[in-house]
């Protein structure tokens, strides 16, 4: 697992993946993407360390807006690999 800090000891999220090998090929492989964003209370074994977009910034988020975005740059960057090759 890779954590995500916004500063310092300040965890805001982390990504985890998964890959799946046939042979020594990469047959796929799974991305999952965790961002605290309107969390006001974290739960009490990592409450210490992290923390979420709106108690740092004081702003709500719109998730759907933001896997959106994300999706969307995702895909841009996908497709200038692809042109790449």
């Amino acid at each position: 697992p890779l954590k995500i800090f916004l500063t310092g000891n300040n965890l805001i999220g982390g990504i985890l993946t998964q890959t799946k090998l046939q042979g020594e090929k990469v047959k796929s492989i799974v991305i999952g993407i965790g961002i605290n964003t309107n969390q006001e209370e974290m739960e009490e074994e990592i409450k210490k360390i992290a923390t979420s977009i709106q108690k740092e910034f004081e702003i709500e988020i719109d998730n759907r807006k933001i896997i959106s975005e994300f999706c969307n740059e995702f895909e841009k960057k996908i497709k200038s690999r692809i042109e790449d090759y």
